[in-house]
């Protein structure tokens, strides 16, 4: 069985970026919502700011998931952000590669420059130092870039 370029592209990228945040984890709660999201770890309640309304019950289950693997609060949190940057990989070769599709362009070596585009989203300041830090950003990001990759995918 032969991996399609894309999916070959698409899985470096998210490997590289993946171990590229994990090496560098942060020690330590930045702000008051990443402490906000530690204390909900241990106490879920919103009512009290264990993290601050509407308390993200998915991120927080994710986050006590996490939180049994990893043993600080601030690297379980930041862990989640380099999981779902990674995985965001995929949901935006699928967008890039279907308005590449909208522009008429459907040949084989146009592989590269999709990965370039992605390679650019995940290099950017903003994506990659959000995908590092201990808040819920990357992770609600890569949920709603899966969304609009099926919808892309459904449009195109």
């Amino acid at each position: 069985m032969k991996i399609p370029p894309r999916h070959l592209w698409a899985s470096v990228l998210a490997v590289v970026f993946l171990i590229a945040h994990l090496a560098f984890l942060p020690s330590t709660l930045e702000d008051i919502d990443s402490l906000n999201f530690a204390l909900g770890i241990h106490d879920f309640d919103p009512v009290q700011h264990r993290p601050h309304p509407p308390g993200y019950p998915i991120f927080m289950v994710l986050a006590k998931a996490s939180r049994a693997i990893v043993p600080s609060d601030a690297s379980a949190l930041a862990v989640l952000g380099a999981i779902f940057g990674a995985l965001a990989v995929f949901p935006l070769m699928k967008i890039f590669g279907g308005f590449e599709r909208l522009a008429g362009d459907e040949s084989p070596s146009t592989d590269v420059p999709v990965a370039l585009a992605v390679l650019l989203v995940l290099a950017s300041p903003l994506f990659w130092f959000n995908a590092g830090r201990p808040l819920s950003d990357v992770t609600g990001l890569a949920v709603t870039l899966a969304a609009q990759a099926a919808l892309v995918t459904a449009f195109v």
